[in-house]
C-alpha cells in the first residue's frame, strides 16, 4: 500500500506554481519536508497497554517466552529502567502485532506497565520476516531455537542476501554464510545442512522438533522426495532407523525409476529389511523397589538369584494350587 501523501487534501494549484521558478523550488522543498515528516513520524514512540499486543502470527519464526533466571533478569531491569528498547510492531486490524520485542511485552502484563513502540507501515511479508529474524539474532541464543525454526529463520535471512558476495554450490551467498554463521556460532557445513532440513515434509519437521528423529538423519532424508520420506517414517516404529541407512537407500535410490509408488515403497521397504536393527523395547525393574521384598541377610550381588528363585518357587506353587482348584 502506498503511502498517502499529504498535498492530496490540499487546494493548492501547483501549476501556477510550477509556472513561477522560484514558486517550482519552494514547492520542491515543501514536498522533501512533508516526506521527512512522514519517516520521522513512522519512527515516532508511542505507548500502549500489553493487552492492545499480540504475538507475530508465524510461529516459525516465534521463540518461545523467556522463563525462570532469564525472565526474571528482564522483569527486575524493567523495574528499574523501565522498558529501554521500543518494542516493534505493525498494524493487525485493531491490534499491535509484535515484529520484536515479545519478552518486554509479556513482562510489562506482569507488572501492569505501558509499552513503548515504534508503528512500521507498508511492510512486505519478507521484511516483517526480516525483522523478526533480526531480533532473534541479537537477543537471543541459538539454544533458544527449535531446531526447524532456526533452519527457517537461516533460509528467510539467506533469500534476502542471496544476491550478495560469492554464490556456493547451494545456491546461497557465501557472505551471508558467513554472517549467520558467525551470529549462531555455526560452521558452513551446519548451515548448508539447517538449510536443507527446510524440503522435509511437515511430519518429519515435528519429529526434529520434538527429537525423535536427529538432525543428521533428517538431514539425509531430506535428499528424498516426499513418498520416500513418508515410507521411511512409517517403519519409525519397528526399525532403528539411523542417518547412515538413509544415506545407503538415497545413494541407490537416486539411479532408480519408479513407474508407481507401491514399487518406490517395496524397493525402501527391502533396504530397510537388510539395513534393519530391531528396536527392542528393554524394560528395567528399580531395584530399591525390590530390596524391601529380600531378607535383609540376603546381599545385594545376590539378590538377582534370590529373586529369580523367588519366580520360579512362586510359579511352581501357583500351578498346584490352580490344579486343586479345578479338582
Amino acid at each position: 500500500m502506498a503511502r498517502k501523501n499529504k498535498f492530496m487534501d490540499q487546494k493548492t494549484d501547483f501549476l501556477s506554481m510550477l509556472d513561477d521558478e522560484s514558486s517550482e523550488d519552494n514547492l520542491t522543498k515543501s514536498i522533501a519536508r512533508e516526506l521527512d515528516k512522514e519517516t520521522e513520524s513512522e519512527n515516532e514512540i508511542q505507548t500502549a497497554l500489553p493487552d492492545e499486543f499480540i504475538p507475530y502470527e508465524d510461529e516459525k519464526l516465534r521463540l518461545d517466552l523467556h522463563y525462570g533466571e532469564d525472565r526474571e533478569r528482564l522483569k527486575e531491569s524493567i523495574k528499574l529502567n523501565g522498558i529501554f528498547t521500543p518494542v516493534i510492531c505493525v498494524k493487525k486490524e485493531d491490534k499491535l502485532m509484535i515484529l520484536s520485542g515479545h519478552n518486554r511485552v509479556d513482562v510489562a502484563k506482569e507488572l501492569n506497565i505501558e509499552v513503548p513502540y515504534i508503528l512500521k507501515k507498508d511492510l512486505s511479508n519478507e521484511e516483517m520476516e526480516l525483522i523478526c529474524i533480526d531480533d532473534n539474532l541479537i537477543h537471543r541464543q541459538r539454544t533458544d531455537y527449535k531446531p526447524m525454526q532456526l533452519a527457517y529463520s537461516i533460509k528467510v535471512k539467506m533469500d534476502a542476501e542471496r544476491h550478495q558476495g560469492i554464490t556456493l554450490s547451494n545456491g546461497y551467498s557465501k557472505l551471508s554464510g558467513d554472517k549467520i554463521g558467525e551470529e549462531h556460532g555455526l560452521t558452513r557445513k551446519m548451515i548448508n545442512i539447517y538449510l536443507k532440513l527446510n524440503e522435509l515434509i511437515d511430519e518429519a519437521k515435528e519429529l526434529v522438533d520434538q527429537k525423535k528423529i536427529s538432525i543428521r538423519l533428517s538431514y539425509e532424508l531430506a535428499f528424498l522426495d516426499s513418498e520416500a520420506q513418508q515410507i521411511i517414517l512409517s517403519y519409525l516404529n519397528d526399525f532403528k532407523i539411523n542417518e547412515k541407512m538413509v544415506k545407503v537407500i538415497r545413494n541407490e535410490i537416486i539411479n532408480k525409476e519408479f513407474k508407481e509408488y507401491n514399487e518406490k515403497k517395496t524397493f525402501i521397504e527391502s533396504k530397510l529389511l537388510q539395513l534393519r536393527v530391531t528396536v527392542t523395547q528393554s524394560r528395567k525393574l528399580d531395584f530399591r523397589k525390590v530390596r524391601k521384598y529380600i531378607p535383609q541377610n540376603i546381599k545385594d550381588d545376590e539378590a538377582e538369584e534370590y529373586v529369580i528363585k523367588a519366580i520360579k518357587f512362586y510359579n511352581e506353587n501357583r500351578t498346584e494350587t490352580v490344579a486343586l482348584k479345578d479338582f
